[in-house]
């Protein structure tokens, strides 16, 4: 696979996630108060994303030119600075619209973030996530768990005028951004429609689905090989 062609398509198809979340919320009237509240909302996710990056440099760096390689640790570096330029735009825009100086202790930390969080810190096992028929909410669980485990059968219910292509990248795309692994669930109770379509009698008497679960399978591994996960 071309890499800088599977960059561009990964890209892509995060680029399309992005717009329909910036069209889905302006699709409605919105107060400044609301404005604000989903600003310190992503302020804090942005700050939350930073810490592990510093503790990971401080932790690596007597490895240096040694253990861990200096291109990857450049690598990290430049992740920092990505992630600390994307909080820094969101506070200096929320100083802007409330005129006044603000700190992390005044972003928003959303409910849901902060029991998953909590989930985290109690334990040091590996926690993985099945994202069920919501995929979008990779965003919000990645941060805190190892794995998220998504089933090729459940993208179809959710934006159904967005191609499973474009959803599988969103989920790469995410997981790549925290670390996590993905895992590919198939089962016979949730088949993919087109592709249970597609192979519907290929399998024998008492064997039904089987053909069709383990292509979804093999299709969306080539997808994410393909999108350069």
């Amino acid at each position: 696979m071309d890499y800088d062609k599977g960059l561009e398509r990964l890209a892509e198809g995060y680029g399309k996630a992005e717009r329909e979340v910036v069209v889905a919320y302006f699709s409605a009237p919105r107060t400044p108060e609301e404005h604000v509240h989903w600003l310190k909302a992503q302020a804090f996710k942005e700050y939350s994303a930073i810490q592990p990056l510093v503790h990971a440099l401080d932790k690596l760096y007597p490895q240096l030119d040694r253990e861990v390689d200096r291109h990857d640790y450049e690598e990290l570096c430049h992740k920092l600075g990505d992630e600390m330029s994307h909080a820094r735009l969101i506070m200096d825009f929320l100083e802007e619209l409330t005129g006044k100086r603000l700190t992390q202790k005044d972003l928003t930390w959303l409910p849901e973030d902060r029991k998953l969080a909590e989930v985290r810190a109690r334990t040091s096992a590996t926690l993985s996530v099945d994202l069920q028929e919501n995929y979008r909410l990779a965003e919000i669980v990645a941060p805190h768990v190892d794995k998220v485990r998504y089933n090729p059968g459940h993208l179809w219910h959710h934006e159904r005028d967005k191609s499973a292509r474009d959803k599988v990248a969103f989920i790469a795309e995410t997981a790549a951004a925290h670390d996590c692994a993905l895992r590919v669930g198939v089962n016979c109770g949730s088949v993919d429609p087109a592709m249970a379509e597609k192979f519907d009698g290929a399998d024998e008497p008492g064997l039904d689905g089987v053909t069709a679960m383990v292509e979804s399978a093999l299709d969306h591994t080539r997808m994410l090989d393909d999108i350069g996960f």
